[in-house]
């Protein structure tokens, strides 16, 4: 008897969605939408849906040609892995600076401790107090497109920096003020009014842009995909496969650890215009009660996107406090009650009851990309990198038993509140 090619047809589609997690994980590490269409015999239309479906933005067409001359996958795992030295790195800052000011009196600091970027300060005579910052590695398309945002967001001011990108060395003006971290440290008790203030900047932010005109470099990053793919995108690969040096143990370790997230999660439809890096490192507040937020990345994201990432910083900063300090169970509380409050919010806007596991899955996976991105740190760590470190066992056993336990329930949120409160040395 002949096999229908209908049946088959339908076999292999039904392979794709049970390897949704393998699929995308290819895609995201560099192979090709055509090739990924041969290897599991589907069809281009189909395949776009499904992606449609699970919220992956494909790539551009130049974005494809730029990955197929790098030399595919392996081009792009080569150029993502090549780092610029210290040398290089410290020149590249000297030549811009000497033509952003020319003939000025500047004063260039030693580096500082940052994830993913090299920045330095810089102090100009008659001009204030800079930070320059350049991409380690080769690649300096995530400088670039944080300028593209500064400069479309320019007119904002000064609810974002003044900026300027000179030979790929991004300049921002240096923000005075605590951090948001330093405040919910200082002030844990006004945990619950400093996260709605920093929410509702980012939302009144989100539609000031909707007023202003969209220019052409730009458009490519309000199409970025979301705190989902960053992590399946950061953990698409085992690190032991990818990485050397003492950070490899602990990766590897987070990696069995956050597993159960990487398969079978699919976030919300419904999307909108993300800041997509409201950390609290990247809140100042140079006035009481308005905070500057910095290094935008501006993508249409899932929606709560800001939401889950903001609690996200905002937990992993209680989890490395001393667990005797009454400072982190304040600010416990006050996330307890910032999830409420916007459950009800959600509720009354017609939203399902996965709500809040959608939140909880997108918290868990922001963690652990920025758990990983402070253990492959390079020197010198800042002192949150330096705890973060410090605490590297307890919170790799904290993912372990969080995420056996995401799930769309209405008690997931505690136990996850009461893991990061058992959280010690």
């Amino acid at each position: 008897m002949v096999n229908s090619p209908v049946a088959g047809s339908a076999a292999r589609r039904a392979a794709v969605e049970a390897s949704r997690a393998e699929v995308v994980t290819a895609y995201l590490a560099g192979e090709s939408f055509h090739s990924l269409c041969i290897r599991w015999g589907v069809s281009n239309t189909w395949l776009t849906k499904q992606f449609d479906a699970w919220g992956i933005i494909r790539r551009t067409q130049a974005e494809a040609f730029a990955l197929a001359r790098n030399g595919g996958p392996a081009g792009a795992a080569a150029m993502a892995g090549r780092t610029r030295d210290a040398t290089e790195l410290e020149e590249r800052v000297r030549r811009a600076v000497a033509v952003a000011w020319p003939g000025g009196q500047v004063r260039v600091s030693s580096p500082l401790g940052s994830l993913g970027a090299h920045v330095r300060r810089v102090m100009v005579s008659g001009d204030g107090e800079w930070y320059a910052k350049v991409a380690r590695g080769t690649d300096d398309a995530g400088v670039r497109r944080e300028a593209a945002c500064l400069r479309w967001l320019s007119p904002l001011e000064p609810r974002v920096p003044s900026a300027c990108l000179v030979d790929d060395v991004l300049f921002t003006r240096a923000v005075t003020g605590p951090s948001l971290a330093s405040r919910l440290t200082a002030e844990p008790e006004r945990t619950v009014e400093l996260l709605a203030v920093t929410l509702a900047e980012a939302g009144l932010l989100a539609r000031m842009c909707g007023h202003l005109p969209l220019p052409l470099d730009i458009t490519r990053i309000q199409t970025g995909t979301g705190l989902h793919t960053d992590f399946l995108t950061r953990f698409a690969t085992r690190p032991s496969d990818t990485a050397t040096g003492p950070s490899c143990g602990l990766l590897d370790q987070l990696h069995r650890a956050v597993e159960p997230l990487i398969g079978g999660y699919r976030p919300p439809a419904r999307r909108e215009l993300s800041h997509g890096s409201l950390c609290v490192e990247h809140v100042r507040w140079p006035a009481p009660n308005t905070p500057t937020l910095l290094s935008p990345r501006l993508r249409m994201a899932p929606i709560d996107d800001d939401l889950a990432q903001l609690l996200s910083r905002t937990l992993l900063t209680a989890a490395v406090m001393d667990p005797i300090d009454m400072r982190r169970s304040r600010i416990l509380h006050g996330v307890d009650a910032v999830i409420n409050d916007r459950e009800r919010q959600v509720r009354g806007q017609g939203a399902t009851r996965r709500w809040a596991g959608h939140l909880l899955v997108r918290c868990l996976m922001d963690m652990a990309c920025h758990t990983a991105a402070c253990f492959s740190a390079p020197r010198p760590y800042s002192p949150h990198v330096r705890r973060i470190i410090d605490h590297a066992l307890p919170l790799i056993a904290f993912f372990a038993r969080s995420t056996r336990m995401a799930r769309d329930d209405g008690r997931a949120w505690t136990r996850m509140l009461e893991h990061v409160g058992a959280v010690y040395l």
